[in-house]
């Protein structure tokens, strides 16, 4: 019987796996933003 912390765990790990599968089969269409404007949106994030 596992711990409810393992089993959350290996939840977030699957659920982590399934966004970056997501994310890579995005790039692999060409569905990406250039670096400037992700440095830009962080940017805009770090701003008080």
């Amino acid at each position: 019987m596992r711990s409810d912390g393992v089993t959350q765990l290996l939840v977030r790990n699957e659920h982590f796996g399934h966004e970056v599968q997501l994310e890579i089969d995005q790039i692999e269409r060409g569905e990406f933003i250039k670096e400037e404007e992700m440095d830009a949106r962080v940017q805009r994030m770090l701003r008080p």
